[in-house]
């Protein structure tokens, strides 16, 4: 390249990468040095370990925060600064030649702040000099001893801040003084720490560690645009494919994007070794039914029998996954970059890389399932105490991160084991008292006491299974569409009038519905708390008898000519229901709406909403738009005013009543029509459309018909 050339390149690039920063501002008086315009460099560091490089940038970032905030001189764009500075260093240019540019003049700024930060055996001196760039001399400088502490939550820097700026001119006004004596939030700390890791990992040439680190940034501080400007530009790089592209030669252009896949791979099973460290192990709540029953036939030889039908089921933390989430979003971000970049050559799948990043290329494997396994030893205990059954399970649980991303956005994945069976085989039947008891003995070896108080897991009978929301009594208006969206009324719109219930805080989980029924029907089985589906309208209704009357509660429904006799699914029965009993039973289809649209529409708060809380189907509902083709975890997305879950999207939920007309006159408490061909379902699902999850749309199909997105939520008086 011509040398003269390429200085008028970079010059010409340099002079149009000045950002004004100035505005009126509380932070100071006068002009706070408007028309001056500064370049700030990173301070040279001084022994400085490995894992603190990244302090210079860290320091450099802090001083261009403080001077875009607190004055109005114009600062260089260090983006832009970064990268000619980079071709600088490159080797383009020879010792002599590069010696005799001025990066102060390529600038095109009137000042470059320049300096070194070195590490002392109780923390960190700081030099700082301001220059004029057109005679070389002096125009500010600070120099002070800084702690760690002060280091790590920005202070120090700020203190050099608070003494060069009025320097310059600038005169701060109280209020400025007082902040830069104080720290910035621990986001903005964090934030500004990430970018400064993620430039100093781009300068090393680990551009997929400085793409995590900018997403990073740019997630604890969505206003830092420099983290959100550095992290769009290397995305796109990454992702275009073309990194190491040689069309002349295939071989190394594959070489090269093996070497980005190791760099992926090695950074990221660093990076987690580092971070699941610092969290407390994923708490798993051990989860057992307590009711006991004979199983087969008694051994009147040996006068023992089999007693058991208790269900054991491991559940890993939500909470502690979403508490994770925020710092890994950045990781995910990051290796969909790299496998978009890899599925833009058109090549994976010649080159055998089809199977990246599940499956990785070389001795680190980030991206695979972390398990952990539980040996849990069950005693039967009689009334006199002794151990008259033991079994001895395992189970499990496990957490990844899903790379590519999912449908619905960032998130860590856990799972567990389905519900697991304990039979207690041989039981004496001089042993068996009228007071049989299930205890968990151990875990993992250790007495169950011992293991819930180290915190290796916690152990809770299975009690309360269904959550209910006591829903107030009053009238409203059916078939009426509120809100903003536009649909249609459902009409005859009419009153109807109805007595208080309790209807089920979430919709009926594939947890639950094992523990009653002994079977899980369900599609989509990721997780055990994603709701029940593919259930017909008869099997919702013999659920709710089952689990009246495991709770000792009153039977609602008669069930008859039940088709099959045993077994699932029930494709035909006589149902009648006896609207006194105090058991479960389904919503009518008066019942669901009035819950969906949130209640009384005269009590405090109620807002008349499309949706069952909000005028926007991405707050509440999981559906075709949002849903990645799938069911998801019940109560993740924003309750309803009487705080029920899910009632917009998800699954579609079955009603007790036959789909007819509305009637035209007022109802209270009406069950619908005496007989017809289908049962109404309400709320639509993740493979409908948004606008057909509005709480007043209706559906209806045959009571025997099931599919992956109908399942069903219960109530009670």
């Amino acid at each position: 390249m011509n040398k003269r050339f390429a200085r008028f390149l970079i010059f010409s690039l340099l002079i149009f990468s000045v950002i004004p920063c100035w505005a009126q501002s509380q932070y100071f008086t006068g002009d706070g040095g408007k028309g001056k315009s500064i370049t700030i460099l990173p301070p040279r560091g001084a022994n400085l370990a490995k894992d603190q490089a990244y302090l210079p940038d860290l320091v450099a970032n802090e001083l261009v925060s403080n001077f875009r905030s607190f004055s109005a001189m114009t600062l260089f764009d260090r983006v832009s600064n970064q990268k000619q500075y980079d071709e600088l260093l490159s080797g383009v240019y020879d010792d002599n030649d590069k010696a005799g540019l001025d990066l102060g003049h390529l600038a095109s700024t009137e000042y470059m702040l320049v300096g070194d930060i070195t590490k002392t055996s109780t923390g960190y001196t700081l030099h700082l000099t301001v220059n004029r760039n057109d005679d070389k001399t002096t125009a500010a400088a600070y120099s002070g001893t800084v702690s760690i502490a002060e280091l790590d939550n920005l202070v120090g820097v700020r203190k050099a801040s608070l003494d060069l700026l009025p320097k310059m001119g600038v005169r701060l006004t109280a209020q400025a003084q007082a902040e830069l004596t104080k720290a910035p939030t621990s986001d903005q700390v964090n934030a500004l720490t990430t970018m400064a890791q993620g430039i100093t990992a781009q300068r090393q040439g680990t551009e997929v560690a400085a793409l995590s680190y900018y997403f990073q940034a740019a997630a604890f501080d969505p206003a830092l645009a420099e983290a959100v400007s550095r992290s769009s530009i290397l995305a796109a790089n990454i992702s275009s494919g073309n990194i190491g592209m040689d069309a002349r030669n295939d071989i190394q252009w594959r070489k090269n994007w093996i070497a980005r896949l190791e760099e992926t791979e090695k950074w990221f099973n660093s990076y987690f070794d580092t971070y699941f460290k610092t969290l407390p192990p994923m708490p798993y709540t051990l989860f057992y039914t307590s009711d006991i029953e004979q199983i087969g036939e008694i051994d009147y030889k040996n006068e023992t029998v089999t007693l058991g039908g208790i269900a054991i089921r491991l559940r890993p933390s939500r909470e502690w996954a979403q508490s994770a989430e925020l710092p890994l979003q950045s990781v995910q971000k990051s290796v969909q970059a790299v496998y978009d970049g890899l599925n833009a050559t058109g090549r994976k799948t010649v080159w055998g890389l089809d199977k990246w990043p599940q499956q990785g290329s070389f001795n680190w494997s980030p991206f695979g399932k972390q398990a952990k396994t539980f040996t849990v030893v069950v005693e039967l205990v009689n009334s006199r105490n002794k151990v008259i059954g033991r079994q001895t399970i395992q189970t499990g649980g496990s957490y990844e991160i899903p790379v590519p991303l999912p449908g619905n956005g960032t998130r860590i994945q856990i799972s567990a084991d389905e519900w697991k069976t304990v039979n207690f085989a041989n039981v004496k039947a001089d042993d068996i008292t009228d007071s049989l008891t299930v205890r968990i003995a151990s875990v993992n070896g250790t007495p169950s006491e011992t293991a819930v108080k180290n915190g290796v897991l916690q152990i809770q009978a299975w009690q309360d299974v269904i959550e209910m929301v006591q829903v107030p009594g009053g009238s409203f208006q059916i078939g009426k569409e509120l809100g903003t969206a536009g649909g249609s009324d459902v009409t005859p719109i009419h009153t109807v009038t109805l007595t208080g219930f309790k209807m089920g805080k979430y919709p009926i989980t594939q947890a639950q519905y094992w523990v009653v029924m002994g079977t899980n029907p369900s599609r989509f089985t990721a997780s055990l708390d994603c709701p029940v589906e593919n259930v017909t309208w008869y099997d919702a209704v013999e659920f709710c008898n089952k689990l009246s009357v495991k709770e000792g509660l009153q039977p609602v429904y008669t069930i008859s000519g039940r088709t099959p006799a045993a077994g699932y699914p029930i494709t035909n029965a006589t149902v009648t229901a006896d609207w006194g009993k105090n058991g479960y039973r389904l919503p009518t289809e008066a019942e669901w709406e009035y819950a969906a649209k949130g209640g009384n529409p005269g009590a405090a708060g109620w807002v008349g909403y499309t949706y069952s809380g909000s005028n926007n189907a991405d707050d509440v509902a999981w559906y075709v738009g949002n849903s990645g083709g799938r069911t998801h975890e019940v109560g993740q997305k924003r309750p309803n005013r009487l705080g029920l879950y899910d009632m917009s999207g998800n699954v579609l939920e079955w009603c007790w009543d036959w789909n007819a007309d509305y009637p035209s006159g007022a109802q209270t408490n009406p069950v619908g029509a005496s007989s017809g061909f289908y049962r109404v379902r309400r709320g639509g699902s993740w493979d409908y459309s948004a606008g057909n999850t509005r709480s007043a749309c209706r559906f209806s199909d045959y009571p025997n018909y099931r599919y992956s997105d109908i399942g069903f939520r219960l109530v009670r008086p």
